[in-house]
């Protein structure tokens, strides 16, 4: 049975042949089957609540990979950086070594993110940690870099790529054929989860005609479908949250500022589209620990809702 308690980006390409796919495809290599890869496995935690990252070792490399469906989050590369802390502590048989004289030979890290969302981002894009740092007047240096190189694989970008990469190619023509039939079913009037559904089943009959992740679909279940569905109709909520609840708040705001103070009015107006996010967060059945990440709000705030 397919493991969608693992995201689907995750389940399709967090297996040696996938991963292997998938680096020879973005960079241009043909590592084999007779090359030496190890996948990683991390424990979950807040930051990567949603399983949706894989990383592995590859020729004396770290490779961290992760997945967005939203827009691009500018905060990626502080995201890595729990991750890449736990991998190089596995790199270490014994911890008391660090306290040595001897040099410990780290493996080179290395981060991407492929994209699919639905707001417009270029064929590829590099974000650094150094970008969030705060200014500090006479100190320019930059004592720590993390990059995060961003690949677009929506229709019509990186075309290339896909090409190099069956894996790929079907990965992305199933995400944009459930956005797009998904927007059909919501025309029509189709009540949320079963739209998703609707959306899945068709997008995996068409995959499967244009024999695209083929042997993959055809092993999926009812159960698997559901639990795909679940998946979906999280990361919707995520951006129908930020698209919708946050700008009506803001919005709200913005109109009471101009009438009684333009400052009180944004802090009511941002606090009540946290509000209204992690209502429907709620009602799509995050978990608490995720909407307190999301909005900043408190457990307690959370409960009340």
């Amino acid at each position: 049975m397919v493991q969608y308690k693992d995201s689907l980006f995750r389940t399709w390409f967090n297996t040696e042949e996938g991963a292997l796919e998938l680096y020879n495809a973005l960079h241009g290599t043909e590592y084999d089957e007779t090359t030496e890869i190890i996948i990683n496995t991390l424990t979950e935690t807040l930051w990567s609540a949603r399983k949706n990252d894989i990383s592995f070792l590859l020729d004396r490399k770290l490779v961290l990979m992760g997945e967005h469906q939203s827009t691009i989050n500018p905060n990626m590369p502080f995201r890595f950086i729990d991750p890449l802390n736990r991998l190089f502590e596995q790199q270490v048989a014994d911890k008391r070594t660090i306290y040595q004289k001897r040099l410990i030979k780290l493996p080179r890290p290395e981060f991407v993110v492929i994209y699919n969302g639905v707001d417009y981002y270029p064929e590829r894009g590099i974000i650094r940690l150094s970008d969030a740092f705060e200014r500090v007047a006479g100190f320019e240096e930059v004592n720590i870099e993390l990059s995060v190189k961003v690949y677009n694989i929506n229709s019509g970008y990186n075309e290339g790529i896909k090409d190099k990469s069956e894996r790929l190619k079907g990965y992305s023509f199933f995400v944009d054929e459930v956005r797009r039939l998904e927007a059909e079913e919501r025309k029509r009037g189709t009540p949320p989860r079963e739209r998703t559904l609707r959306a899945i089943r068709k997008a995996i009959e068409a995959s499967v005609d244009k024999n695209l992740m083929k042997a993959f679909w055809e092993k999926a279940t009812q159960e698997d479908i559901e639990m795909l569905c679940t998946e979906w109709d999280q990361a919707l909520a995520l951006e129908v949250c930020k698209e919708e609840s946050f700008e009506e708040g803001l919005q709200k705001g913005l109109q009471k500022g101009i009438q009684k103070g333009l400052q009180k009015g944004l802090q009511k107006g941002i606090q009540k589209g946290l509000q209204e996010t992690a209502k429907k967060m709620k009602d799509g059945g995050l978990s608490a620990v995720q909407i307190a990440a999301f909005t900043g709000l408190s457990f307690d705030d959370i409960k009340k809702l």
